[in-house]
């Protein structure tokens, strides 16, 4: 996961829809780790799947475990609900 997320951060025109694909299957791989699930909402956002990463963000925060992208999260939320799905 480190890596895919590393490659998607280097390079953020790169295919987000492909980066959205490998993260999902990351999370299908570690259904547990709440920062793949994060990467993956930032990739579907980014790939224009609005309301897929609505959902994803929503249920993150909702769950109240800690993970390192809490407050990302959150800000990611906002943007999505302010953006036509």
């Amino acid at each position: 996961m480190q890596t895919i997320s590393k490659h998607f951060h280097m390079d953020p025109r790169g295919d987000t829809t492909k980066a959205a694909d490998l993260l999902q299957r990351a999370v299908e791989l570690a259904p547990h780790s709440l920062s793949t699930r994060f990467h993956w909402a930032m990739a579907l956002s980014m790939s224009g799947k609005n309301s897929d990463s609505r959902r994803i963000l929503e249920q993150l925060l909702e769950a109240q475990d800690p993970f390192a992208e809490r407050q990302e999260a959150k800000m990611w939320l906002e943007r999505a609900k302010k953006e036509p799905s």
